[in-house]
């Protein structure tokens, strides 16, 4: 080394941002700024100064600000369902860098609720019920979530399948008291659960 460093200056966008004054043979200087931005590029660099007047410049450096994705989950309730059970389905959704705008529940396949914010409501938590469902039948959900710049996150699809209950049976005879020469009737009850 022939000398110290008298300044590190900071540039972002082709603007002077941070001016560091020192007297060492090493140094650093920092600077912080943001949030950005979406869908913009900038660039940044930096020049050293000796104490004899020399300046080296960095090189430029460019970044582009993303999106960031909302995330969004899918939830059902009750755990175990039967037919006569009324399914909650319950889709919740954020954006770390803007809003949640619309969310949707799918069941089967098919589009069943959309929630969209408005400006003094939230597109989440969003829920849809809907029930009597046929016992031993296997069905599907899941949900998206649509973030204010376009950006959309879809779930896996989960399922779950009814429980299909066996029918009670029960049986009855007309007798209370039998012998040999007694005739007795049997009736047999069933009833279907499921529908």
């Amino acid at each position: 080394t022939d000398g110290s460093l008298s300044q590190i200056v900071i540039f972002v966008d082709g603007v002077q941002k941070n001016t560091c004054i020192t007297n060492a043979t090493s140094a650093n200087c920092t600077y912080s700024e943001g949030p950005y931005t979406y869908n913009t590029t900038h660039n940044y660099s930096a020049t050293a100064t000796d104490n004899l007047g020399s300046v080296t410049s960095s090189g430029t450096g460019t970044f582009s600000v993303q999106n960031v994705a909302p995330a969004v989950s899918v939830s059902r309730s009750p755990t175990n369902i039967t037919h006569n059970d009324t399914v909650i389905y319950t889709a919740n959704a954020s954006d770390a860098d803007g809003t949640v705008s619309t969310v949707r529940i799918y069941v089967d396949n098919t589009l069943k609720r959309t929630c969209t914010a408005t400006n003094s409501t939230n597109a989440s938590p969003c829920t849809y019920s809907e029930g009597s469902y046929l016992g031993g039948t296997t069905h599907t959900y899941k949900a998206d979530a649509t973030d204010n710049r376009g950006t959309i996150t879809t779930t896996s699809t989960q399922s779950f399948t009814v429980a299909n209950n066996a029918p009670p049976a029960t049986i009855t005879h007309s007798q209370t008291a039998v012998n040999a020469a007694t005739i007795v009737s049997y009736t047999a009850t069933g009833t279907y659960l499921d529908g």
